[in-house]
């Protein structure tokens, strides 16, 4: 399914912001199910925009939930906070400017211990890929064709 198959795409006001959040923690838990066949922590949500218009619209909307956070880079800016979202305790909201190599919805991170024991457990599965974040840290991109969101697993305590 891409975005524009969603309600709430293109995102122009604060209930289709909340349903996107909502739509990406309940898709990336499923993600990390699916792939990693164990349940994983979200706590950072970022929106993939399709259209400059809408990174404009929820770049004002996510600063009001916070301050800028020192993991801003590149393209993608994110918020400190303290929401939850789909029973998620949220500590970062992201948003990334339209870009035509993420069409998905969004991502979530999954911040655990288990990082390394994780890459090794995994390391023949092309769903799991050892990146380089736009911060220099080491994730694993979860990626299903089943899925129109990201996942990216991270070691918690690069994650703090």
């Amino acid at each position: 399914m891409t975005s524009e198959q969603h309600g709430f795409s293109p995102i122009k006001d604060e209930a289709s912001f909340q349903q996107a959040l909502q739509y990406i923690a309940e898709n990336a838990a499923q993600l990390a199910n699916t792939v990693l066949h164990k349940e994983l922590p979200i706590d950072t949500l970022t929106i993939f925009t399709q259209t400059d218009d809408e990174y404009n619209f929820i770049e004002g909307l996510i600063r009001q939930y916070g301050q800028e956070s020192g993991f801003t880079h590149g393209t993608t800016l994110y918020i400190e906070t303290d929401l939850t979202v789909a029973n998620q305790p949220i500590k970062l909201l992201g948003v990334r400017r339209p870009d035509p190599e993420r069409p998905q919805v969004g991502y979530g991170d999954y911040p655990t211990a288990e990082f390394a024991a994780l890459r090794e457990a995994h390391a023949e599965d092309e769903r799991v890929q050892p990146i380089q974040s736009g911060n220099g840290i080491e994730l694993l991109e979860l990626r299903h064709p089943d899925f129109d969101v990201l996942g990216y697993v991270v070691e918690e305590e690069d994650h703090a």
